[in-house]
């Protein structure tokens, strides 16, 4: 199942802002990304929304919980808000809308 999970943090704890915020940032976000053998989930695809202080992950889970997992393991859980939401590809929300309609 895909999930989008969105982190954001605050401008005040912006990795931006210097050493300090960014290299536990860093850490935490390598962390999550990196495959391991006994974690559930597989990042597809990353960006970051710089001015709106948001990162977003494209997550293959099979549940929710999993994705929870694995960012309190990376340490996510401390350094910003993340909302984990459950996704689609476009074509499939069309098909269903279509057969709902007919």
């Amino acid at each position: 199942m895909l999930h989008m999970v969105v982190h954001t943090h605050d401008p005040q704890d912006c990795p931006f802002r210097g050493k300090d915020a960014a290299e536990p940032m860093i850490a935490a976000l390598e962390s999550f990304v990196a495959p391991t053998p006994d974690r559930k989930i597989e990042v597809r695809g990353s960006w970051a929304s710089r001015g709106a202080h948001e990162i977003f992950l494209l997550v293959e889970a099979p549940d929710a919980h999993a994705i929870e997992d694995a960012l309190l393991a990376s340490g996510l859980v401390a350094r910003s808000h993340s909302r984990v939401l459950p996704v689609v590809l476009l074509a499939d929300a069309l098909r269903t809308m279509s057969a709902a309609s007919a």
